[in-house]
């Protein structure tokens, strides 16, 4: 991208003789302010979502509280004990999905530890592995036992997360998981591009699939939360914004590259212990 200006040269009588024209390079500093507006739109809706993620937290636990209560004076197996029983699994559900909000806005707290993504990824990669469809399969290259410093439960959860949705991409034509833990050395012209990244050591995680990848016009808006492409019963919206705030939580960047009916890869940099 280019912006430019024109002016006219005039000779003594005030004729134009001729013009100049000086462009400027801009593609940087736009690309530098789309991510600035797009940092601070995830910092407000995650201050948001935090504050009242903890006022529905207080809600769901007098309603558990209350149910649980109610439950010892009910005489077993009979409709009510069901109704309740019921009632208290859904205030468990949503006290989960409050959980999520806290995790998408960073108002919980890490247990920080030194741990290796590539154990952690292996056994995110056996969990999937038991029903994964046989149209899918899983390609693995984890390479790197350089330890991140970073909550172990938290890379589990942004694991997860990319496998579901790299999963769902692939679902009706089946496809590759392809997924990958490197090191990885962050110069200085690259830290430059890239405000949130510093020069140094880090280690990569990718996470590809040759699905149906993402449309150019929602591509901004997937890590907004409860922001979904899925039917009602097929997720929250909040899987990939929780994956952006743990991230950002670990000092990390995420990258992300889509084309329709291409596939989607998802990069991780986490900064190395």
């Amino acid at each position: 991208m280019v912006t430019a200006s024109i002016s006219p040269l005039r000779d003594a009588m005030g004729q134009i003789t001729n013009f100049v024209q000086v462009c400027r390079e801009i593609t940087r500093e736009v690309e530098m302010e789309r991510r600035l507006h797009q940092s601070q739109k995830m910092e407000a809706v995650g201050t948001l979502a935090g504050g009242i993620a903890h006022d529905f937290n207080n809600i769901f636990y007098t309603m558990i509280g209350y149910t649980e209560l109610a439950l010892n004076e009910v005489a077993p197996a009979t409709d009510l004990e069901k109704n309740l029983n019921e009632v208290l699994k859904s205030a468990w559900r949503a006290r989960d999905l409050v959980r999520q909000i806290l995790s998408f806005s960073r108002h919980r707290a890490e247990s920080f530890q030194p741990v290796q993504i590539c154990r952690i990824a292996e056994k995110a990669l056996a969990q999937i592995s038991a029903g994964l469809p046989e149209s899918i399969t899983i390609n693995r290259k984890l390479l790197s036992d350089t330890p991140v410093r970073a909550d172990p439960d938290q890379i589990h959860q942004v694991l997860m997360n990319l496998f579901t949705n790299a999963i769902h991409a692939m679902e009706q034509a089946g496809g590759t998981l392809a997924v990958s833990v490197a090191d990885a050395d962050v110069d200085a012209e690259t830290a430059r591009e890239h405000p949130d990244l510093h020069q140094g050591e880090y280690v990569r995680l990718t996470v590809a699939d040759s699905g149906t990848g993402i449309p150019a016009d929602i591509r901004d808006r997937i890590f907004e939360p409860f922001f979904t492409t899925k039917a009602m019963d097929q997720g929250s919206g909040l899987g990939l914004a929780i994956v952006h705030g743990i991230v950002k939580t670990h000092g990390g960047v995420l990258f992300l590259e889509s084309r329709k009916s291409l596939g989607t890869r998802v990069d991780i940099l986490l900064p190395v212990a």
